[in-house]
């Protein structure tokens, strides 16, 4: 393949995939600066699917950017050498995000309901009352089912 040729496959192959990546990126990086400033990354900052697609990202731009050298050191087993490495950067950057992240919650779970007029847990407001086991059987005797 021609220089030339070559230098324009690359760099729109880097093009593409910076472009495919952008947001599992921006996800990363959003995740990275939360940890470095606040040393924890809340619950509702935290993206649901960054453990895949952050470390997939990295490790395709870091195997597209490499390119050009693993063609020059390798020639015939580039593409072994390339997918072993990306494959290689994938688990790095995925134990990373795994094992270094700190994810917090700041929600407060309450025992009491506020709406409760006994002030006690919701579930036991919900066994006291009075109405619930006769509807249950109106239910079941409307429906032709018989309640045990």
């Amino acid at each position: 393949m021609d220089k030339k040729i070559f230098r324009r496959y690359w760099l729109s192959s880097i093009l593409g995939a910076l472009l495919l990546s952008f947001y599992p990126l921006l996800m990363g990086v959003s995740v990275i600066r939360d940890m470095i400033v606040d040393g924890t990354v809340t619950k509702e900052n935290y993206p649901k699917y960054i453990i895949p697609y952050t470390p997939i990202a990295f490790a395709v731009i870091i195997g597209v950017l490499l390119m050009p050298l693993i063609v020059k050191l390798f020639k015939r087993l580039s593409t072994v050498v390339a997918s072993v490495l990306s494959v290689g950067a994938f688990f790095g950057f995925e134990l990373l995000f795994e094992n270094k992240v700190v994810v917090t919650s700041t929600e407060t779970v309450t025992k009491r309901s506020q709406d409760s007029p006994t002030g006690k847990c919701l579930c036991a407001d919900i066994f006291h009352r009075k109405s619930m086991p006769g509807s249950i059987l109106l239910r079941a005797h409307r429906s032709g089912r018989k309640h045990r």
